[in-house]
């Protein structure tokens, strides 16, 4: 039975056909309906997902539409599930033995049994069988013995396991947070041919990924008897209720797993299109200067700013060779059938046809450093000038500069998270993002003075570039807040000086393409005040007036200056976080 079953399998694999290699061939790829998950490593009060709803999960993602799915039978995986239910710790590496042991022998087994393939090669024969090869590749009538190998070698199969999940509780007051992690992977084999008849199965890739999802919850408020009993209007401390591994529910934790769980399953399918069996690839069909037209659509899975390298065979020592000759991104993609998309060449010398581009997946999420310059404050130092407890007798009070001249600038650090929505808006280039800096000020304290103010900047906005070639420019704007921070000790009192503004920002960008992932800018915003500041002053934690404080000798915003530089993150695990709205 199970001969028959693996014979029909694959059967439906032989629907794809290598051909032009400067052409993606459609691949049909089998897997289990179920994503394997260990218990070995949960905790008792953990809920286990089904794992079959992970798995129809996982297809909505995993399973491009560049391929072509099948489902591998129970009767070839029960064995391997009952191997690693009886094991007492499984790791990836021992799951990928397994898996090997248990699936990929007994495949090879039929694949080369003498009656299977010649059972196979008749029917084939007697079905007069016609091959539609991604539309486009044209019919067969027939298949000879090279072509039924060749037919084999574009077999493919996964494994999806994960091997880990965990989960982290945190409360404050009401507030409670449920972050769960998963971590896990997929084994990549594909069927190929000795020449002589014989297949084998090699693994071509195994992908990894660990990432998180956050759940937040409102608990509710407890009132003890007494509370009930006083019903007294003066302020008490209140208590909520503690979230928990005995009191979290089975919702709100598999909420936070299939977050998790989704975002695993993100950076795996970057992942898998950077498979070089599995990379999209197509010829140039025209060439005006920088553009391209080229024969991929929606319907291949194509997004807006989806980044390929541009292909050509280069002669090296007498033998002709791939090579890149330059990067690009889809800028428009074609939705009707029968138009083509194009493709702007952003590095490298421009083309004729003839040539070909090559997938070079990302995430769509980039990361930026810069330094530079926060000029035009008007930090003023009287309005610095603040009265604490006289040293010498307590009694009394002194006061005290903390500035001994005026601060107009400051020296600035930023870091900058962007991800780009051109797959979810069809607009290219566009971004949404979320901005931090710090910016120590020039200032000179007073000499009894222990401490210097700061700046902390929080922003996030949208942005979007225009693309000369290799250069952009690009224009952005956001809204946030700028907060000073001064505090430390002055005569033994302790104090805490802050000031807050809530602002919009504008900001004109230049930027310079290095390579595929890498590139430099230069970038100037403007801080636009909206509405009053708030000002707070602590002396020994005291709140005290700020009462004489004039908003006109403090306003901490101004015009930036920033040089830095931006990679582009292709599939990553940053602390768990695949994904720009995991930050936020």
């Amino acid at each position: 039975m199970i001969r028959l079953i693996i014979s029909a399998l694959f059967l439906v694999f032989s629907l794809s056909l290598f051909a032009d290699e400067r052409v993606y061939q459609r691949k049909s790829i089998s897997s289990p309906a179920f994503v394997w998950i260990s218990d070995k490593h949960l905790d008792s009060r953990q809920f286990l997902p089904d794992q079959t709803l992970l798995g129809k999960n996982l297809e909505q993602q995993l399973l491009l539409q560049r391929f072509d799915h099948n489902v591998l039978p129970d009767a070839v995986l029960n064995p391997l599930r009952d191997a690693l239910e009886n094991t007492d710790s499984v790791n990836a590496d021992e799951i990928s033995d397994l898996f090997e042991g248990f699936v990929v022998n007994d495949i090879l087994d039929i694949l080369n049994d003498q009656t299977t393939q010649k059972e196979r090669s008749l029917e084939l024969k007697n079905n007069n069988r016609r091959v539609t090869l991604a539309e486009t590749k044209g019919k067969i009538d027939s298949l000879t013995k090279d072509e039924l190998e060749t037919l084999m070698n574009s077999a493919y199969f996964f494994f999806p396991y994960i091997t880990q999940t965990s989960q982290n509780i945190s409360q404050y007051g009401e507030n409670a947070r449920v972050k769960v992690s998963v971590q896990g992977g997929v084994l990549w084999y594909r069927i190929v041919s000795d020449g002589n008849g014989q297949k084998g199965i090699e693994q071509i890739a195994h992908t990894k990924s660990m990432a998180t999802g956050t759940t937040s919850v409102t608990m509710p408020e407890v009132k003890n008897l007494l509370d009930l009993v006083l019903k007294t209007d003066e302020p008490r401390i209140k208590r909520y209720k503690r979230l928990n591994s005995e009191t979290l529910s089975k919702e709100v934790f598999q909420d936070a797993f299939f977050k998790a769980f989704n975002n695993w399953a993100l950076n795996l399918t970057v992942q898998v299109k950077n498979i070089s069996d599995f990379k999209l690839r197509t010829p140039i069909k025209d060439a005006i200067g920088s553009k391209y037209t080229i024969d991929l659509t929606k319907k291949d899975g194509l997004k807006t700013d989806d980044s390929f390298y541009l292909m050509h065979y280069v002669e090296e020592n007498g033998q002709e060779k791939q090579k890149k000759v330059g990067y690009g991104r889809v800028n428009k993609i074609s939705k009707v059938e029968g138009q083509f998309s194009t493709f702007s060449q952003v590095l490298g010398k421009n083309q004729l046809a003839g040539g070909w581009i090559e997938e070079h997946a990302k995430s769509g999420l980039s990361v930026e450093v810069g330094f530079g310059s926060l000029n035009n404050l008007n930090l003023g130092k009287d309005a610095f000038l603040i009265t604490i407890p006289n040293p010498t007798n307590p009694f009394q009070t002194v006061s005290r500069q903390l500035l001994d001249s005026d601060s107009k600038s400051g020296t600035s650090f930023k870091f900058r998270l962007n991800q780009n929505l051109a797959p979810f808006t069809d607009i290219s280039q566009f971004f949404i993002f979320f901005d931090t800096g710090v910016t120590t000020l020039k200032a000179e304290s007073s000499s009894e003075v222990i401490g210097s103010p700061v700046l902390l900047h929080f922003f996030g906005g949208v942005s979007k570039k225009f693309w000369l070639k290799s250069r952009s420019i690009g224009v952005q704007s956001g809204i946030g807040g700028n907060q000073l921070s001064f505090n430390g000790r002055v005569s033994g009192s302790k104090y805490d000086y802050s000031v807050n503004t809530v602002a919009l920002m504008y900001g004109l960008r230049f930027e310079q393409q290095l390579n595929s992932n890498w590139s430099v800018y230069i970038q100037s915003n403007l801080f636009t005040r909206l509405g009053p500041s708030s000002t707070t002053l602590s002396i020994n934690d005291e709140e005290v007036s700020t009462e004489g404080v004039s908003e006109d000798n403090i306003d901490i915003n101004g015009t930036e200056f920033i040089f830095g530089i931006k990679y582009d993150l292709n599939s990553f695990n940053m602390g768990g976080l695949v994904s720009f709205f995991d930050f936020m």
